[in-house]
């Protein structure tokens, strides 16, 4: 259920941009995989990315703070999660 939630979630911001980014593939491929420590790492990537749309950006920054507030890859952080949920709204 986790996996269909995640996925509507990135096609719906995709078919706001009216794409999907490969880079947005990427990080689902490895969340699918189970590779989070990789999710992680693209995720971050793409939420600091200035030159991403907002959108992508957004969609990046919400993984990072699910990530952290699952607490798979990196230990859970409320703070830090909360941070990634602020820059969502930016």
């Amino acid at each position: 259920m986790k996996k269909l939630v995640l996925f509507a979630l990135v096609a719906g911001f995709a078919l706001a941009e009216n794409s999907f980014s490969p880079k947005l593939l990427e990080i689902v491929d490895a969340y699918d995989a189970e590779d989070y420590k990789k999710a992680f790492e693209l995720a971050s990537k793409l939420c600091d990315d200035e030159k991403a749309s907002k959108t992508y950006r957004a969609v990046g920054c919400g993984f990072v703070a699910g990530i952290y507030q699952n607490g798979k890859v990196v230990k859970q952080d409320d703070e830090k999660w909360l941070n990634f949920i602020k820059k969502l709204a930016i």
